[in-house]
């Protein structure tokens, strides 16, 4: 079913970042037997809240003050943010979702590509009191990785296997039998097989 490749302690490869339940990738095979996700939860998160206090007691730091130095006034600001996030829900439940075809993988992909190097040319909104806009920008930009990683993914493996069905390739293929693992690299999604 995918997830968040982590360690016996719930950390990920990314310092500070811990896991827990379904998010954790590898428990759960093709496909997650029903009923399992409370108990995911309850263990991993047990062990992931035991391991995240173990870590914050060896990593006592001050904290820092909040600065917006990534704040260039020389780029313009993203509009309309908010419609876009909804389109790419749109997007990802019509050609990403539970039935999936090269052809919508494509249209995806081309969307999330234009719309990341679009992202990327402004600049993030200055916070002000009770504005989400910062937010609601940064969740745009994040969206649009995982989002990008997911369609990667799903276009890469021409089969069907577990929650993962490709109408235009309905049958399991034995060649791809493996865990794919993505990452972000350099500014790109890395695609890579486990077996």
């Amino acid at each position: 079913m995918g997830g968040i490749r982590v360690n016996k302690h719930m950390h990920s490869n990314i310092p500070g970042l811990l896991a827990a339940g379904e998010a954790v990738g590898g428990a759960g095979g093709a496909n997650r037997l029903s009923g399992n996700a409370i108990t995911e939860a309850l263990v991993f998160g047990e062990i992931a809240g035991r391991s995240a206090a173990a870590t914050a007691v060896q990593n006592r730091r001050q904290p820092t003050p909040t600065r917006f130095d990534d704040h260039d006034a020389s780029k313009p600001q993203a509009k309309s943010t908010l419609s876009r996030i909804r389109t790419l829900r749109d997007l990802m439940w019509s050609n990403v979702g539970p039935f999936r075809t090269h052809t919508g993988l494509q249209e995806a992909l081309r969307w999330i590509h234009q719309e990341r190097a679009a992202h990327d040319g402004t600049t993030p909104p200055l916070p002000t009191p009770f504005s989400n806009e910062l937010a609601v920008w940064h969740d745009f930009r994040h969206g649009l990785l995982v989002a990008d990683a997911v369609a990667t993914a799903a276009i890469a493996r021409q089969e069907s296997r577990g929650a993962h069905q490709r109408d235009d390739y309905p049958e399991t293929d034995s060649a791809h039998a493996h865990n794919a693992t993505v990452t972000f690299t350099d500014g790109a999604i890395q695609l890579a097989t486990v077996t």
